[in-house]
């Protein structure tokens, strides 16, 4: 009682040790210190791994919701960063044009093994389970599962992933945590708590298993299935003809093209007494009409596209008055 009342910080596992490591070594049994080591740092291994899981899951289901309430009409995806934990890429970092960033799990590299209680005469226990959270779309609303089951509120009623009114944006974000050995999801913000009837195991749990900048979109794939597709801002490009010189007699054209998703607006420098004038007949390709002075000679002239967030790409085309 007086190492309990003075330490309370020590966990079960580190008070066993305290308890049995006396009568271990009053028995001379240094085989039977090492293996009882061993099966402590196991246990405190798998519980920081599951509380790692627990961690990440409840991470990605809040990104889950959050990928949900991006609304493609007016947001899109313009940048997706490693997301790096001690030396190693785990996830992403998924910046918005107008939506805060969002992190993201993936699956790790050679995920750990499932374990299950031991059998009898040495056979292997069955499989251990995390919960899979995921979504179903009923009628174009994203509602809510848990291992392929609707999540239901106090009423019965399936549970949306976002409300969509004329002002507002809401929804249920569920929790998770592990309590006494089994699972317990939350639906209020984790003010109640239910036990979800699984035991609790050692498997990935892993919500996302991919996402994919396919074209014009960013794919983001559930493990169960289902699938999330937001627009991507494509990188802004421009392209020039002629690509390097221009002869003058006292005009020419230079034919551009921009490649962006974003509204563009294009400019052209020359130097000197040169002239250039853009003529955009459509909001990604025009022309820059190039006027060369009376006495001739030769200048560079520069043509830019600036998108509206403020990101810009030029092309320098080298000009000669015949």
């Amino acid at each position: 009682m007086r190492l309990i009342m003075k330490n309370k910080i020590l966990n079960y596992a580190t008070l066993l040790l305290v308890v049995l490591l006396p009568l271990l070594s009053a028995c001379g049994s240094k085989e039977a210190d090492g293996k009882l080591l061993d099966r402590l740092e196991a246990l405190e291994n798998r519980a920081a791994r599951l509380e790692d899981r627990c961690k990440r899951l409840n991470s990605n289901i809040a990104t889950l919701r959050g990928l949900a309430s991006v609304s493609g009409e007016y947001d899109r995806v313009i940048g997706i960063d490693d997301l790096i934990e001690d030396g190693a890429i785990v996830g992403y970092t998924i910046h918005f044009a107008f939506h805060d960033p969002l992190k993201l799990y993936l699956a790790r590299d050679g995920k750990d093994g499932i374990d299950g209680k031991d059998g009898k005469n040495g056979q292997n226990g069955a499989d251990g389970n995390v919960p899979t959270v995921g979504i179903e779309v009923v009628q174009g609303v994203r509602y809510w599962t848990l291992d392929g089951q609707p999540l239901l509120d106090a009423a019965g009623n399936r549970i949306p992933l976002v409300v969509s009114g004329s002002s507002v944006v809401d929804g249920v974000t569920p929790r998770l945590k592990i309590e006494n050995g089994k699972w317990y999801y939350s639906l209020d913000e984790g003010a109640t708590w239910t036990v979800y009837d699984i035991e609790v195991r050692y498997g990935d749990g892993n919500l996302f298993s991919s996402v994919v900048a396919e074209g014009e979109e960013v794919v983001f794939t559930l493990s169960t299935g289902e699938q999330i597709r937001l627009p991507r801002q494509l990188p802004l490009s421009l392209s020039v003809t002629p690509s390097s010189q221009l002869q003058v007699s006292s005009t020419a054209q230079l034919s551009y093209v921009v490649t962006s998703d974003a509204a563009v607006e294009v400019s052209a420098y020359a130097e000197g007494d040169w002239r250039a004038v853009v003529a955009a007949p459509t909001a990604k390709t025009g022309t820059v009409t190039v006027t060369a002075p009376a006495s001739g000679g030769t200048s560079k002239v520069t043509v830019i596209a600036t998108d509206a967030s403020g990101q810009s790409v030029y092309v320098v085309i080298n000009c000669v008055a015949l």
